[in-house]
């Protein structure tokens, strides 16, 4: 495929004009507040997502333990009655 260019020419400059515009259209105050924003964002999904390991993590455990302690009881009671 050959490109001509004559045709890539204006539009790389109307990416570029583009793309300049949206820098200059926003504030550094701006920019500081978006990036904070997607900051804070982040950090509550990456929270979100450990927590949730944790918490299934935990809640395996407690199973076990559960089943242990059921597996002892039945145990006591069984001896109990000989």
């Amino acid at each position: 495929m050959h490109i001509k260019a004559d045709a890539v020419v204006p539009q790389t400059s109307y990416w570029t004009n583009g793309i300049g515009f949206a820098f200059g259209a926003i504030s550094f105050n701006q920019w500081i507040m978006a990036i904070t924003l997607l900051l804070g964002v982040a950090t509550f999904l990456v929270n979100w997502h450990f927590q949730r390991r944790r918490d299934l993590r935990e809640a395996e455990l407690h199973q076990k333990r559960m089943a242990e302690a059921r597996g002892l009881y039945q145990d006591l009671n069984h001896r109990s009655e000989l």
